[in-house]
């Protein structure tokens, strides 16, 4: 779905998309035939209504999404940010367009504006979901809360947190057992 947890992207239903999906994904044993997408686009349409939106929508993120661009939108929703999460040192700045309509699903269009290296976005920035319409400008649909960064317990913090501490009395561990975090 967009950023905002309840549409869902048009092209995840195209014949477009399903051949670029082939295109660019190894299958390793079998290949998914046309009927197999025909139930795929049969179980979207289960799951979300005729407009292509969710019944209820999704959780707040928590974790950064998998993309091959990060797009973080100011709070002052005048400015966009593209990045690549991979290689965060390029950011790509886009400005709200001066003569920027407002369309029937909310969507702000943007304009490309200048790249530069090692910048980091406001901290007051928040995924956006984008559409591209040119080589150089963008229509922003929605935008949502980034999330937090994990907050990573000792092993001794999560022990601690148990209710029945009786059952730890004899575990005895060298270290701070952070060692699980990376097995």
């Amino acid at each position: 779905s967009l950023i905002d947890g309840i549409t869902l992207r048009k092209e995840y239903l195209s014949e477009d998309r399903i051949q670029s999906v082939e295109e660019h994904h190894r299958y390793p044993i079998e290949r998914p035939t046309a009927s197999d997408f025909g139930l795929w686009r049969t179980a979207l349409f289960t799951v979300f209504s005729t407009t292509s939106t969710l019944y209820r929508p999704l959780g707040k993120y928590l974790r950064h999404p998998p993309l091959p661009h990060e797009w973080l939108y100011s709070s002052s929703n005048d400015l966009l940010f593209r990045r690549s999460p991979n290689t965060s040192s390029s950011v790509a700045i886009y400005v709200k367009s001066p003569s920027a309509s407002v369309s029937s699903c909310n969507a702000v269009q943007f304009t490309f504006s200048f790249s530069c290296t090692a910048v980091d976005p406001p901290v007051t920035t928040r995924f956006a979901s984008v559409t591209s319409l040119t080589d150089s400008s963008v229509t922003v649909h929605s935008f949502a809360p980034v999330p937090s960064p994990p907050t990573v317990l000792s092993l001794q913090e999560v022990i601690d947190s148990f209710a029945d501490h009786t059952m730890w009395d004899r575990f005895s561990f060298d270290d701070d057992g952070s060692w699980l975090l990376h097995a």
